[in-house]
Protein backbone atom coordinates (compact mmCIF):
# COMPACT_ATOMS: atom_id res chain seq x y z
CA UNK A 1 0.00 0.00 0.00
CA UNK A 2 1.47 3.39 -0.97
CA UNK A 3 2.33 5.71 1.84
CA UNK A 4 0.64 9.09 2.09
CA UNK A 5 3.06 11.95 1.77
CA UNK A 6 2.43 15.11 3.65
CA UNK A 7 4.61 18.16 4.07
CA UNK A 8 4.43 21.62 5.50
CA UNK A 9 7.44 22.83 3.56
CA UNK A 10 8.29 23.37 -0.12
CA UNK A 11 8.16 20.45 -2.50
CA UNK A 12 5.43 18.57 -0.64
CA UNK A 13 4.06 17.29 -3.95
CA UNK A 14 5.73 15.16 -6.56
CA UNK A 15 5.87 15.91 -10.27
CA UNK A 16 3.14 13.33 -10.86
CA UNK A 17 0.93 15.17 -8.35
CA UNK A 18 1.38 18.35 -10.37
CA UNK A 19 0.54 16.58 -13.65
CA UNK A 20 -2.55 14.94 -12.16
CA UNK A 21 -3.74 18.27 -10.82
CA UNK A 22 -3.32 19.83 -14.27
CA UNK A 23 -5.34 16.98 -15.80
CA UNK A 24 -8.12 17.40 -13.24
CA UNK A 25 -8.21 21.18 -13.70
CA UNK A 26 -8.41 20.77 -17.49
CA UNK A 27 -11.25 18.27 -17.15
CA UNK A 28 -13.20 20.52 -14.78
CA UNK A 29 -12.57 23.56 -16.98
CA UNK A 30 -13.96 21.64 -19.96
CA UNK A 31 -17.02 20.53 -18.01
CA UNK A 32 -17.76 24.07 -16.84
CA UNK A 33 -17.29 25.44 -20.37
CA UNK A 34 -19.64 22.79 -21.80
CA UNK A 35 -22.26 23.50 -19.13
CA UNK A 36 -22.17 27.22 -19.89
CA UNK A 37 -22.39 26.57 -23.63
CA UNK A 38 -25.33 24.20 -23.11
CA UNK A 39 -27.12 26.84 -21.04
CA UNK A 40 -26.62 29.45 -23.77
CA UNK A 41 -28.07 27.03 -26.33
CA UNK A 42 -31.04 26.25 -24.07
CA UNK A 43 -31.71 29.98 -23.74
CA UNK A 44 -31.45 30.38 -27.53
CA UNK A 45 -33.84 27.49 -28.16
CA UNK A 46 -36.33 28.89 -25.64
CA UNK A 47 -36.19 32.26 -27.42
CA UNK A 48 -36.75 30.64 -30.81
CA UNK A 49 -39.70 28.65 -29.49
CA UNK A 50 -41.25 31.83 -28.11
CA UNK A 51 -40.69 33.61 -31.43
CA UNK A 52 -42.40 30.79 -33.30
CA UNK A 53 -45.45 31.15 -31.05
CA UNK A 54 -45.79 34.85 -31.83
CA UNK A 55 -44.92 34.56 -35.53
CA UNK A 56 -48.49 33.97 -36.72
CA UNK A 57 -49.77 37.00 -34.83
CA UNK A 58 -46.98 39.17 -36.25
CA UNK A 59 -47.72 38.00 -39.80
CA UNK A 60 -51.41 38.79 -39.31
CA UNK A 61 -50.58 42.28 -38.03
CA UNK A 62 -48.28 42.85 -41.00
CA UNK A 63 -51.03 41.80 -43.41
CA UNK A 64 -53.55 44.12 -41.79
CA UNK A 65 -51.15 47.08 -41.86
CA UNK A 66 -50.15 46.38 -45.47
CA UNK A 67 -53.83 46.38 -46.50
CA UNK A 68 -54.80 49.45 -44.46
CA UNK A 69 -51.83 51.61 -45.45
CA UNK A 70 -51.11 50.16 -48.91
CA UNK A 71 -47.45 49.61 -48.07
CA UNK A 72 -44.98 46.83 -48.81
CA UNK A 73 -43.54 44.23 -46.49
CA UNK A 74 -40.32 46.20 -45.80
CA UNK A 75 -42.17 49.35 -44.77
CA UNK A 76 -44.64 47.49 -42.56
CA UNK A 77 -41.78 45.80 -40.74
CA UNK A 78 -40.23 49.23 -40.08
CA UNK A 79 -43.58 50.38 -38.67
CA UNK A 80 -43.80 47.39 -36.35
CA UNK A 81 -40.30 47.79 -34.96
CA UNK A 82 -40.79 51.52 -34.53
CA UNK A 83 -38.29 52.90 -37.07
Amino acid sequence: MPSIRCSYSDHGFTKIDEVLLQVFVAAIEGAVWNARRAQRWRTEVDGLREAMKSRAVIEQAKGILMALHAIDNGRVFEMLVGQ
